[in-house]
C-alpha cells in the first residue's frame, strides 16, 4: 500500500506533520472520487471526543451504510456545510427523500 511505503520512509523528527499530510492527501483524493449520485436517504448524529467538547457531526448514506461526510461542530452550520458538499457533488436537494438527524440539546436527545 502506498501509505505504508511512505510511513517506512519517515524520519522520527518529521513523523507527526508528514504523516498527517500524507493521510490528508489520500483522504481528499478519496472524497473527490466519491460517487454520491445515488444518495437518497441520509442520517446524521453528533459525537464528542470529551464530554461537552470538540464535537463532530457524521453524515451517513443509509442505503450504503457508509459515512460520506464529517464536519466540525454540532450547529446548523454543519448541516448547511453538508448540503453545500452534496450540491458540489451533483446531488440535488429534491433527490434526498429521507433524513434522520439527531440533535442533542442540554443533555436531551431529539431525533
Amino acid at each position: 500500500m502506498a501509505v505504508e511505503r511512505q510511513l517506512e520512509q519517515l524520519e522520527p523528527a518529521e513523523h507527526d506533520t508528514r504523516l498527517w499530510r500524507i493521510v490528508e492527501h489520500y483522504v481528499w483524493r478519496a472524497v473527490e472520487a466519491l460517487d454520491l449520485s445515488q444518495v437518497r436517504r441520509i442520517a446524521s448524529d453528533e459525537t464528542s471526543a470529551r464530554r461537552g467538547r470538540d464535537y463532530i457531526r457524521l453524515f451517513v448514506d443509509m442505503a450504503r451504510r457508509k459515512v460520506i461526510y464529517v464536519a466540525d461542530g454540532k450547529d446548523a452550520a454543519t448541516v448547511k456545510e453538508f448540503a453545500d458538499f452534496l450540491k458540489a457533488h451533483g446531488v440535488k436537494r429534491e433527490a434526498v427523500t429521507d433524513a434522520s438527524i439527531v440533535a442533542h440539546v442540554g443533555g436531551a436527545c431529539y431525533a
